[in-house]
């Protein structure tokens, strides 16, 4: 996985007769705990009821009676034969079986890679055989010397897509069966293979698992264990990598879903299913690459209560199923501030989360009751409306293709958007070596096509609105801003946010106001941006003297934060945003940003709102440049993955994207709801209300419902009301639409409540 972190966690129920189906036994559960050493050699404990225990022994008493090694090629260093060695060691004394992974790598190999080990790089595909045989046994024996009893052998990880440097780059080649049968799986067979001789000429009865990461894709899955079988590799389980919050469509994400998948799979196959790799988070906003495996699940809440009551009903849904062999959790040594640390069993100090018990199936609360229908409200007379566009886009004038002209009337055109802007990168306007003459020449003129008159020749009230505007800043000083209907080129060094804010506003846009802001695709706190630099630099962090400044200064600048972006890869069907960034869009809220999301297409092809389904949607009275100006500096926005899903909400009678004042603690706040897609009237929706503060504890779900359908002509729902308990408090929505042409998602602006005068 790139997920790389999660090469996954895998347990085997043992106690079936010669590895048989399940029937009339009892489930394993293990956990794959291989960065447990390596933590204590850094210093790191754990703590069970307020005494620090040594984390195998608590895993063991815990319930757990299996444990995964990880072992990657070579002696030494992390994941090499003598850490597996003692890990296996330390799983085995605490009375855990293990089981032993062998990645034929000498690095994280997952679906993302498969890389072949440094030592082997130069080999012809005969002598890589030979060389993986002789490796596989020498590792079989060392484990027999050590009086490891090793359970099963699983060959590779993740490995959908190749294994040993045998591997298939291009995603619309993965997805095809026919090229993977051809190309790609029975070169690997030939692998595997060799890895299991290796292995039985020292241990001749030993089983096999293959773990594959697609347990939505169960057709996939068949393909590929069948013809290994058919190719004489063996295959005692059907391994699994399973996450459901990782899950977009909502209906994917219950256990029964699961359920139904294994018994797809052993119906084909006849074979024990294994979830390999599993986990669940105990907290809603994280970041990192799994920043988006925070998709909610319905009677399971992102927090410690959910995360136990999640595990504790997989743990009993396998001592019950009649083909799933075992379920394994991992990582869940894994405490502290890194990319994992929601999903762990401990918390960021190492105390032990109350999930840990559930490794039991110890028995947890009954699933809440739903919600009550909500109400109808009478019609109103609404006069707002949903106007559906992209505020970031470029043209040949910086680095994209085209020209603004094509740009606009693609967007107006083919697109059917109601606004488009153009968003030149200011720092390569014209080009890294155009003069200043030329940057201003080709943004506001005197030639008709520069970008400015080329906007203003577009825009017309009710039509269309053509917004020109510039990218401000390069990702190495601080990552990109945009700022609309700019009058000037900004002339200031890359990256000086501290001097942009007084250029702003000495540099007003057409209403008289400084420019709109959009902070584009945030990567607040990532431990693994773009650039290492980037983390501390973030939209000027470093230019303010103190985190306090910079959020007090940049916070009043800016409107908007881009939560979807980006044009899909070449050959991609994928209708979404690459980049879908709802952990970045809290984070800045819980600093104490005031910002709306909006979803844009970040074009750089000739594919101006086309790229993707995903728009940023403006609620405002009329289409015109003064009044969506107004509205995005109002932050009267929100950002979905559906080109035409209208949606206008109100809290306390105040649009999405406003701030309740008073010097008192509010009443309950009426939430207020008009939803409508006129392409798919009978869509179910999940209305998920996420509260959080300011300087507070994460964000998470306050309340959720279901509707279903377009509300009725006119009228709004109510939800129900919501608490605003502290000043500083703000919620917003995450909608999910499922209908038959899939799932998709919008995000509104929060509405705050905060005491003081603005």
């Amino acid at each position: 996985m790139k997920r790389s972190l999660l090469a996954a966690g895998l347990a085997l129920s043992f106690l079936m007769p010669l590895f048989g189906d399940k029937a009339g036994t009892t489930a394993g559960v293990g956990v794959d705990m291989n960065y447990a050493l390596e933590m204590e050699r850094a210093g790191r404990t754990w703590n069970v009821d307020g005494k620090q225990a040594d984390v195998f022994e608590t895993m063991a008493k815990a319930g757990c009676d299996r444990f995964r090694v990880r072992l990657w090629v070579g002696e030494d260093g992390v994941n090499g034969l003598n850490d597996a060695l003692e890990t296996a060691r330390r799983a085995q004394a605490a009375g855990m079986k293990p089981l032993l992974t062998i990645f034929l790598s000498d690095q994280w190999a997952d679906f993302v890679k498969q890389p072949r080990p440094a030592v082997w790089k130069d080999l012809d595909l005969e002598a890589l055989l030979k060389e993986v045989e002789t490796y596989t046994e020498r590792v079989a024996r060392r484990f027999s010397e050590a009086g490891i009893k090793v359970e099963a052998y699983e060959i590779g990880n993740e490995i959908d897509f190749g294994v040993c440097g045998i591997f298939e780059e291009e995603w619309t080649k993965r997805v095809s069966l026919d090229h993977m049968r051809t190309s790609i799986w029975p070169k690997m067979a030939g692998i595997l293979s060799a890895a299991q001789r290796g292995v039985r000429k020292v241990v001749p009865d030993a089983r096999f698992v293959l773990h594959l990461t697609q347990w939505e894709n169960a057709e996939f899955c068949v393909e590929f264990w069948k013809l290994m079988i058919a190719q004489g590799v063996a295959v005692d389980f059907a391994g699994l990598s399973y996450f459901p919050t990782a899950a977009a469509a909502i209906d994917h994400r219950s256990l029964a879903y699961l359920q139904g998948r294994i018994g797809a799979l052993h119906g084909a196959l006849k074979k024990p299913v294994v979830i390999c790799e599993t986990g669940y988070p105990a907290e809603a906003w994280f970041g990192g690459q799994f920043a988006d495996w925070n998709k909610s699940i319905p009677g399971y809440p992102q927090d410690e209560s959910g995360q136990q009551r999640w595990l504790a009903d997989l743990v009993k849904m396998a001592r019950t199923s009649d083909h799933l062999a075992a379920v394994f959790y991992w990582s869940p040594e894994r405490a502290g501030s890194d990319i994992w640390s929601a999903f762990a069993l401990f918390d960021p100090k190492g105390k032990a989360r109350p999930a840990l018990s559930a490794l039991s199936g110890a028995a947890t609360e009954a699933a809440p009751l739903p919600p009550p229908a909500p109400v109808v409200n009478p019609p109103t007379s609404e006069p707002m409306q949903v106007f559906f566009g992209n505020l970031h886009s470029h043209t040949s004038y910086s680095d994209g293709k085209g020209t603004p002209e094509q740009a606009f009337a693609h967007a107006r055109d083919v697109a059917k958007l109601d606004f488009l802007a153009v968003t030149e990168h200011n720092h390569l306007l014209g080009g890294d070596t155009s003069t200043p003459e030329t940057k201003a020449a080709l943004y506001k003129g005197p030639p008709a096509s520069a970008l400015r008159p080329t906007a203003d020749r577009f825009t017309v009230s009710g039509k269309f609105i053509a917004f020109s505007g510039q990218e401000y800043s390069s990702m190495s000083k601080g990552n990109h801003v945009n700022l609309f209907d700019v009058p000037e080129v900004i002339a200031l060094k890359n990256g000086e946010f501290d001097e942009l804010l007084p250029w702003l506003e000495a540099n007003r846009d057409s209403s008289g106001n400084p420019p709109v802001m959009q902070l584009n695709h945030p990567a607040l706190g990532s431990p693994f941006p773009p650039f290492p630099a980037l983390r501390w630099r973030d939209f000027g962090r470093d230019d303010f003297g103190s985190e306090g400044e910079w959020v007090k200064r940049m916070g009043a600048a800016s409107s908007l934060i881009e939560v979807l972006n980006g044009e899909p890869p070449a050959g991609s069907t994928d209708r979404r945003a690459p980049q879908v960034m709802e952990n970045y869009y809290v984070r800045f809220l819980q600093l104490g940003f005031h910002l709306a999301p909006t979803g844009n297409q970040d074009n750089h092809e000739e594919n101006w709102g086309t790229a993707t389904e995903v728009r940023t949607a403006i609620l405002s009275e009329h289409l015109t440049k003064p009044a969506l100006l107004a509205a995005l500096r109002a932050r009267h926005t929100y950002a979905t993955e559906d080109r035409n899903l209208k949606v206008i909400a109100r809290i306390g009678g105040r649009l999405m994207g406003e701030v309740i004042r008073s010097q008192d603690s509010p009443t309950p706040q009426l939430l207020e709801l008009r939803i409508e897609d006129e392409g798919e009237p009978d869509a179910d929706y999940t209305i998920e209300v996420i509260r959080g503060r300011i300087g507070g504890p994460l964000a998470g779900v306050a309340a959720s419902h279901r509707i279903k359908g377009n509300s009725p002509a006119g009228s709004s729902i109510s939800l129900g009301k919501l608490d605003f308990p502290e000043t500083g408090t703000f919620v917003f929505l995450r909608i999910t639409q499922s209908s038959k042409a899939g799932d998709d998602r919008v995000w509104t602006a929060p509405v705050w409540w905060e005491t003081g005068n603005e």
